[in-house]
C-alpha cells in the first residue's frame, strides 16, 4: 500500500487547491448539519451533528468531490476504449467465417484485432497514473467514511431505519430518489 503523503504527490497541484478551498468554504457550525434518518421514505430521526460528527463527515465529503474530480480523465478514457472494443468485437466477426461445417479464418482480421488490443493496452497505460490516483483516493475514502459512520452510530443505534443522509448548510432534504 503506498502513503497517503506519496499519493497526493501524484494530484496536480490544482486539484489539491480546489480541494484545500472547498474545505475553506465548508461551515465549521455542526449545527448547520442535520443528520435525516429514514425508513421507508419517511423521517424517523433528525438531528444536528455533534462537533466530533462533523469533524469525521467534512474530510469525507471532500474526498468524495476529491474523487470525482480524478473521475473527470477516466471518462475520456471509456470513450476511446468503448470505441476500440467495439471495432473489435466488428472485426473479430469477420475474422471468423462458418460456412457449413467448416471455418475459416482470415488472418489479416486477426492481426487488426491485435493492432486493436496494443491501442486499448496504450490508452489504459497512459491513464494508469489516474487509475492509481484514484484506486489509492478510494482507499483513503473508505477510512474516512468507516470514521463517519462510526462517528453517527451512536446517534442512531435504537433507531429503526433504511437510509440515512445529510443535509448540509442550505440544501433540503429531497425524496427524489428515495424508493
Amino acid at each position: 500500500m503506498k502513503p497517503i503523503n506519496k499519493y497526493m504527490m501524484l494530484v496536480p497541484s490544482l486539484l489539491v487547491f480546489a480541494s484545500i478551498t472547498m474545505a475553506n468554504n465548508t461551515s465549521k457550525n455542526p449545527s448547520d448539519y442535520q443528520i435525516i434518518a429514514l425508513k421507508d421514505c419517511k423521517i424517523v430521526s433528525q438531528t444536528s451533528m455533534t462537533q466530533q460528527q462533523l469533524n469525521a463527515y467534512i474530510p469525507l465529503r471532500d474526498a468524495e468531490k476529491l474523487i470525482e474530480t480524478l473521475e473527470v480523465p477516466m471518462r475520456e478514457m471509456e470513450k476511446q476504449l468503448e470505441q476500440y472494443t467495439s471495432q473489435i468485437e466488428e472485426v473479430t466477426e469477420l475474422a471468423i467465417q462458418e460456412d457449413g461445417d467448416s471455418i475459416y479464418i482470415d488472418k489479416s482480421y486477426l492481426s487488426k484485432q491485435k493492432e486493436l488490443a496494443g491501442k486499448i493496452e496504450s490508452i489504459v497505460s497512459l491513464h494508469q497514473q489516474d487509475i492509481d490516483s484514484i484506486g489509492e483516493q478510494g482507499k483513503a475514502l473508505g477510512i474516512k467514511a468507516k470514521a463517519f459512520e462510526q462517528s453517527i452510530k451512536s446517534t442512531l443505534h435504537d433507531i429503526d431505519h433504511d437510509q440515512v443522509r445529510i443535509i448540509t448548510p442550505g440544501k433540503e432534504i429531497h425524496y427524489d430518489d428515495c424508493a
